[in-house]
């Protein structure tokens, strides 16, 4: 997002012009394709959003214990390992997710950014 100053001119009540300033923002918007992986990570997390709670759950639970970096692919093993052993329900969580749940939860926590260190990625492109 970029933000721009933008003037407009009026003419009071006097007849004079005067400016008036304000700040504007500008969105970016892309209508580049998305990736496969980006479209399989989407349509995976809108057809299961238990996992998404249970990825915020689990990550709110490492920073409540104290960690200051973790990984998102931690995060996902327990989720497997509370919906296969510990519950009766299994989701199959493709290993390719661990990074865009990580961004996600980044941008819905930006006061947690940088809890997962993220490289570059296939989730980056979208």
């Amino acid at each position: 997002m970029h933000r721009n100053l933008v003037g407009v001119h009026h003419l009071n009540n006097r007849n004079h012009w005067f400016f008036d300033f304000h700040m504007i923002a500008q969105l970016e918007i892309s209508f580049a394709p998305k990736s496969k992986h980006s479209r399989a990570f989407e349509e995976f997390d809108e057809e299961n959003p238990v996992v998404w709670e249970l990825f915020q759950r689990f990550t709110g639970e490492a920073i409540d214990a104290g960690l200051e970096h973790f990984g998102s692919q931690a995060i996902l093993e327990r989720i497997r390992w509370e919906t296969t052993v510990a519950t009766t329900g299994a989701f199959k969580i493709n290993n390719n997710f661990g990074p865009f749940y990580a961004r996600k939860y980044h941008r819905h926590y930006p006061s947690n950014d940088g809890f997962f260190i993220t490289r570059k990625s296939k989730a980056d492109n979208d």
